[in-house]
């Protein structure tokens, strides 16, 4: 893969739902492929290099458009049949675009996974697309910066959401703390971080919009050039629903854990007394004790029912916990015998996210 392969592939690195596959035009030949299209098709980088695009694409083993490959990269969207590395189909819906650089063609190929049926549009006669094109097939908001910060190349998602925010006006030049602040923090220390490491970094912010609360998730990864950080592509992508699920996941643990241990203490509350009762009803002695004895064993059978409910709901609990990846701290309180119960993301469950 050569420095244009690499640069294309790198512009899109971030995006965790959309295969992206660059194609060498000249000979119809895959030059590169990001994470997600080695992971959806079963190659590996070095296996899907080098293959002929009729090797992954089943609609260019179409005869109308043999012969019409570089033609057929024009913008336009499509569905058609992805072939993996076990001889399975997959339907995707993509776009196909054309870029030229350095003198030579090449074609972005952009989708995702789709149930839609597997058919290929026979009009594919359009007009050329330019660069930015391929970026605004994107549903993530995408912005590129340079090392002063400033905007240099995004696509029509990121200028909908500045917009959202109240910016107007030209983009590309402009500084991103001053389009779009929420994105940067007060020091943009976390874009100096990529640029100084090189590394990618992932983080989570939320922004009020209106009387919601909205949250974003940030990817942020080098574009290499020279062996250095010459800029960085943000992919944002809107994480609302999920955070409200994981919220109402926690409030519902940590309903249960509440309910569990004011449980736990209302068995001792009965426990205690009944056995105070017993022993006084021993020591009385008589008819009317040993009905009190007798009614206070019927009471302990119950308690016992209760406490075999409650170690079920206990392993239902564990499973519970097990399944969302989180784990229960306790923080003593002196004003509440239950204390404050803490719902946290499991040590597992952090590390698998990374």
């Amino acid at each position: 893969m050569n420095s244009a392969d690499d640069y294309f592939l790198s512009i899109f690195t971030g995006l965790k739902e959309e295969l992206v596959i660059v194609i060498d035009l000249s000979v119809m030949i895959v030059a590169g492929a990001n994470e997600e299209a080695c992971r959806m098709l079963g190659y590996d980088a070095g296996e899907i290099s080098g293959m002929r695009i009729s090797d992954i694409m089943v609609c260019f083993r179409n005869s109308d458009n043999i012969g019409r490959e570089k033609e057929i990269f024009s913008g336009k969207s499509y569905f058609s049949g992805f072939l993996t590395g076990d001889h399975n189909e997959i339907p995707v819906s993509f776009s196909l675009n054309r870029i030229a650089t350095d003198g030579r063609d090449y074609g972005i190929v952009i989708g995702r996974r789709s149930a839609i049926s597997i058919e290929i549009p026979g009009d594919t006669d359009l007009s050329l697309i330019q660069y930015k094109k391929a970026l605004d097939s994107i549903d993530e908001s995408l912005v590129v910066v340079d090392r002063d910060l400033r905007i240099r190349l995004y696509n029509a998602p990121f200028k909908y959401l500045v917009e959202k925010y109240g910016y107007r006006g030209e983009l590309i030049g402009i500084p991103l703390n001053e389009a779009a602040g929420f994105l940067t923090g007060r020091l943009c220390l976390e874009y100096k971080y990529v640029f100084q490491s090189g590394k990618s970094l992932g983080t989570s912010i939320k922004k009020e919009y209106g009387s919601k609360t909205l949250w974003y998730e940030i990817q942020k990864s080098p574009l290499m050039f020279d062996g250095k950080v010459a800029k960085v592509v943000s992919v944002i992508r809107e994480t609302t629903r999920q955070q409200e699920l994981e919220q109402m996941k926690k409030e519902s643990i940590f309903q249960i854990e509440k309910n569990m241990e004011q449980f736990a203490i209302l068995n001792d509350h009965i426990r205690n007394p009944l056995q105070a009762i017993v022993g006084l009803a021993d020591l009385e002695g008589g008819e009317t004790s040993e009905k009190i004895i007798e009614f206070a064993l019927e009471i302990d059978d119950i308690v016992k029912e209760l406490d075999s409910g409650w170690l079920e709901s206990d392993k239902i609990r564990e499973m519970l916990l097990r399944h969302y990846g989180l784990k229960v701290t306790r923080r003593p309180n002196i004003s509440s015998p239950i204390g404050m119960l803490t719902v946290v993301e499991s040590e597992k469950s952090i590390n698998n996210d990374r």
